[in-house]
């Protein structure tokens, strides 16, 4: 993936992510409030992964932030990173994205070793819970709304 910038005199200047050769894009979206860039990476096809923000230094060189150490989808609005892996497998869980991508910040925890208030925040799921297995959740383009099937 390359991120193109312009800045004010109309010139291009483009910039690769930093990406290892395991990784795979799951998804990406620009948040609406910053210059800020939300990418859900895998490895190799299999859920192991992270979702991570790039944001542009000073300098213009766009650094990566680690703010989901799993790779779960995103919503189709973004406000939502949601998982349905649950331990029953009758749930929906949901962690709701905060409008500065870079609160998450996970860059300086040693995954599984978290900190306090990192920990926290993981574990500030909204739950939705089902009578029967869980198998797609459905999100209406304004995440309004959400289907459980």
């Amino acid at each position: 993936m390359t991120l193109l910038s312009l800045d004010g005199s109309e010139a291009w200047s483009a910039q690769p992510l930093n990406l290892s050769s395991k990784d795979l894009i799951g998804f990406a979206h620009f948040s609406q409030v910053a210059d800020q860039l939300l990418v859900g990476l895998t490895e190799d096809h299999i859920r192991r992964g992270r979702v991570s923000i790039y944001s542009p230094e000073p300098s213009g060189k766009w650094q990566e932030t680690v703010i989901f150490p799993h790779l779960y989808p995103l919503s189709p609005a973004g406000k939502y990173v949601f998982s349905k892996y649950s331990t029953s497998g009758r749930d929906v869980l949901l962690w709701r994205r905060p409008e500065k991508l870079s609160d998450w910040s996970l860059n300086h925890c040693r995954l599984p070793e978290l900190d306090d208030a990192s920990r926290a925040r993981l574990d500030s799921f909204i739950k939705l819970q089902h009578d029967s297995r869980v198998d797609t959740a459905l999100f209406n383009p304004s995440d309004r709304h959400l289907g459980i099937v």
